[in-house]
């Protein structure tokens, strides 16, 4: 009997004390769901200014239901608002909304340029502070453009535009690798330590910015305004110093370890760019030494590859064919390795980390070059190597520009 008293009692004690965890809930329909922010500088006040991309549910619901979309408005709206710190900003902002701010679907983070080169270093302190704002949102730089002209404009194939600049920037980074997704612990990280400065990926636009904030520019074969994912920014001191453009882009990601996949082109008998080779792995170490009381680096590039076109008349079949490609392909990427040392020593920017390299391995002297890090980075040696391997030629050995040469 007593046992048959206990254990109602127990579960009726489970219930109660499960009940308080629905005093904070929120309804769907209460919430306005940020996708996408950006974060500007006001020129006369020097004031935050952020802008959020907010979905509207019900246009997005109908469209989908209805196949398509005609007739509805457009599927996000764009607020802004200013403050003298970046939370009485958000905080200004959400007067203007008739809904509750909620930022734990946000996407990205969209910086613009010329606040990137005032600085970024004092952005993220309420990031790390917000238990909404997750430390996985990926970072952007407006390139010539305020972070708010960016965010209005609409994009084809994906109903949100914060949705399609994140799918471009996670492609790009894959597949092409000259640009990277940075996230906002990675960004802190970067910023707090000595020996590894800031870098981030660019997204411009193209085209007339009025045209895009419009649903029409979606209604186009080539829209009036478009933006891509373009660059890596380079900056020193938590400032945007410079871009880094193409070749020399991936050349930072090869250092860096980030190259997940990418086409590079080499030369075939006297004709420039005659083969692609598809990356399908890569590796990178980066040693740190001391050498008569100077720091030395050693860059270590490791990579495998198949060929996936051939524009000249060559027999695959031969090893010697091969090992050549190997090698010009191996020269290929310590010049591209070689071309980002040489512009980040140029402004004196350690962008790939060597500095904190030269910690894990050789602590006692970076504790007395750390203070001077960015002016003995500029000076200090880097030697880069570079192992290629083709894996595969594809389906043909021959190509057939060679077979036609034969008849």
């Amino acid at each position: 009997m007593r046992a048959s008293r206990i254990v109602p009692f127990v579960l009726l004690l489970g219930a109660v004390a499960i009940l308080p965890g629905c005093w904070n809930s929120r309804e769907l329909k209460d919430l306005a769901i940020v996708l996408a922010m950006g974060v500007d500088r006001v020129p006369e006040s020097g004031k935050f200014k952020v802008s959020f991309q907010i979905i509207d549910p019900g246009t997005v619901a109908a469209g989908r239901a209805g196949g398509g979309g005609e007739g509805l408005g457009v599927p996000v709206t764009v607020y802004s608002g200013t403050g003298s710190t970046l939370f009485e900003a958000i905080r200004q902002t959400s007067e203007k909304v008739p809904r509750q701010l909620f930022f734990s679907q946000i996407r990205l983070i969209l910086i613009g340029e010329p606040f990137a080169r005032e600085g970024v270093s004092n952005l993220f302190d309420f990031f790390e502070r917000s238990h909404e704002v997750r430390l996985t949102t990926s970072l952007l730089v407006a390139r010539d453009n305020d972070a708010e002209t960016v965010l209005k404009v609409m994009a084809p194939l994906e109903k949100i535009p914060a949705d399609a600049m994140f799918g471009k920037l996670r492609t790009a980074s894959k597949v092409w690798s000259e640009s990277l997704d940075m996230q906002v612990d990675a960004v802190v990280n970067s910023l707090v330590g000595p020996g590894k400065q800031l870098i981030l990926s660019g997204v411009r636009l193209k085209g007339d910015p009025s045209l895009g904030e419009r649903k029409a520019n979606v209604e186009h074969v080539d829209p009036p305004a478009l933006f891509d994912i373009e660059g890596i920014g380079l900056f020193r001191n938590g400032k945007l110093e410079t871009w880094l453009e193409g070749d020399t882009a991936r050349g930072v990601l090869w250092v860096d370890n980030k190259v997940d996949g990418t086409v590079m082109t080499i030369p075939c008998q006297n004709k420039k760019d005659a083969t692609a080779i598809e990356i399908m792995r890569s590796r990178t170490k980066v040693r740190a030494d001391i050498r008569n009381g100077d720091p030395v680096f050693q860059v270590t590039v490791k990579s495998e590859g198949n060929i996936n076109e051939v524009l000249c008349p060559i027999d695959l079949s031969k090893k010697e064919t091969m090992v050549r490609m190997e090698r010009e392909l191996s020269r290929q990427i310590e010049r591209e390795v070689r071309e980002a040392v040489q512009v980040a020593q140029s402004h004196a920017s350690d962008i790939f980390g060597f500095g904190d390299a030269l910690n894990r391995s050789r602590p006692k002297a970076w504790r007395k070059m750390k203070n001077s890090w960015s002016r003995t980075f500029a000076e200090c040696r880097v030697e880069v190597k570079a192992e290629s391997y083709i894996r595969r030629s594809g389906m043909r050995i021959k190509p057939y520009t060679k077979a036609e040469k034969q008849r």
